[in-house]
């Protein structure tokens, strides 16, 4: 049973959020690449002592876990289908019954 409040509050809640916003996950992760690319050809090519490449390694590793955890989270159009499949059904309620339970007489 579609729930329309749901899918138009997150449908609405999509088109207000910025592109950086909704693709933060894959541009923290291109950004990770590109720089652990960049420290391996460093310590390829380099002369450095290996554990500066080690240790930049960590710094990449937790900026990109700071930023996926300390921001909020995209919300993405997949997300309309799954939350409303996953929000409760509305109960259904049946005016006759209620009414012929209230009209019983009590014992």
């Amino acid at each position: 049973m579609a729930n329309t409040d749901i899918q138009i509050a997150v449908t609405r809640a999509l088109e207000s959020q910025s592109w950086w916003l909704r693709r933060k996950d894959s541009l923290t992760s291109g950004a990770g690449l590109v720089l652990h690319f960049a420290n391996l050809i460093v310590a390829l090519l380099g002369d450095a002592n290996p554990w500066v490449n080690v240790v930049v390694a960590l710094v990449i590793g937790v900026a990109q876990l700071i930023i996926h955890a300390g921001t909020k989270g995209a919300i993405t159009p997949s997300m309309v289908a799954r939350i409303d499949n996953a929000a409760p059904t509305p109960p259904v309620f049946d005016l006759d019954q209620a009414r012929d339970q209230l009209a019983a007489p009590s014992e």
